[in-house]
């Protein structure tokens, strides 16, 4: 028996629920025959994390940093496709000070935040590390640059190493998340935030990540991968650290590159292996800095190329670029929510992934 990635169901599952209402079961009926008829897509998303990492001291700084983001933002929408850019407190507290109406001219009389939102489509979430800061402080710090922040989680340790096993944790506590679904701010208490989708389920270095696509309402602990039919969403990334666009560190190999895990999910759902009429995802990890690492590759020069690889599939409606909010959307309007977990067990890099997680723990 081949031994089990914790990060995913050790055999490839489909998890259907029976509709409680006729009227239900007819709409999703309707749904599934549209979605077969047609080429299954897989919905991918681009996310990029500033993280606290990237110190920004002074008003020239800002401007480079800017510049560098505009043109990736720029570059992803000539794309027709989507981000969900993710920040924690420095880049934002750095944007409150120095994003003045004096650099709005290339982007459209608008703050760069309200630019991404308003003329792009694009999506502005909360990233948080521990810190004196939490989800919904980074949420506030947003509104206050005159925005609407997204209810996207934008990335969390769900795995834990317990007994020398990894396993899915009390996410919710975490996450701080009261009984009424809101999270209240540290910093600034008198403000809550409401979390609606769980992007980048992951762990501590990102060895147990998880890597499934689809899309479920996970629950905690051991019933993590049952759906809940309600609650927080959550969007199956897939293996979306590709090494085109992230520095291998740590001794660690990243097993696809120039999109290889989108193309081999569509080729999957192309030749029958995965059922046809179900939701599909994955997701593009892009770093938010000019260059990948130490390596001296421009991000952007690297985020061209898999643009550029994935592109056929795009032209040929075989993905769709969506936000994350779009995806759930489309997963509860075409797919009758129906929750969908096609994990990496089946996939080829599968054997080097669980043999790279060996010891970790």
């Amino acid at each position: 028996m081949k031994k089990r990635a914790f990060i995913l169901i050790s055999i490839f599952c489909i998890i259907v629920l029976t509709s409680c209402s006729t009227e239900k079961q007819q709409s999703h009926n309707s749904n599934q025959e549209q979605n077969t008829e047609t080429s299954t897509p897989v919905y991918v998303t681009i996310n990029s994390h500033a993280e606290n990492s990237i110190t920004i001291p002074n008003k020239e700084r800002y401007q480079i940093y800017r510049d560098d983001l505009l043109a990736r933002l720029q570059l992803i929408h000539s794309y027709n496709a989507k981000l969900n850019w993710e920040s924690d407190y420095s880049v934002l507290l750095a944007m409150q000070e120095y994003e003045t109406s004096d650099l709005y001219t290339d982007t459209n009389n608008k703050n760069i935040l309200q630019y991404m939102i308003e003329d792009l489509n694009f999506s502005v979430d909360e990233h948080n590390h521990p810190s004196e800061y939490n989800q919904a402080d980074i949420a506030y710090l947003i509104e206050q640059l005159g925005v609407q922040p997204s209810g996207v989680i934008g990335g969390l340790i769900v795995f834990e190493c317990v007994h020398g096993q990894p396993q899915a944790t009390n996410w919710h506590d975490t996450l701080e998340l009261e009984s009424d679904g809101y999270i209240y701010g540290k910093m600034y208490p008198s403000y809550k935030w409401k979390p609606e989708i769980l992007s980048g389920a992951g762990s501590s270095g990102h060895v147990y990540d998880e890597l499934t696509s689809g899309m479920w309402y996970p629950g905690i602990e051991d019933n993590f991968y049952e759906d809940q039919g309600e609650g927080i969403v959550l969007f199956g990334q897939g293996y979306d650290h590709d090494a085109t666009l992230i520095a291998e560190s740590n001794g660690e190999t990243l097993f696809y590159s120039d999109g290889g895990y989108i193309k081999e999910l569509v080729s999957k759902i192309q030749s029958g292996e995965l059922p046809a009429g179900k939701i599909y995802t994955a997701n593009i990890h892009v770093q938010d800095t000019a260059t990948i690492g130490k390596t001296g590759v421009e991000t952007n020069d690297a985020l061209k190329e898999v643009l550029d690889e994935l592109k056929p599939y795009a032209d040929a409606g075989l993905i769709k670029y969506v936000t994350y909010q779009e995806a759930v959307d489309i997963w509860k309007t075409q797919y009758n929510s129906e929750p969908n977990q096609a994990d990496i067990s089946t996939f080829s890099q599968y054997d080097n992934i669980v043999a790279q997680q060996e010891g970790y723990c």
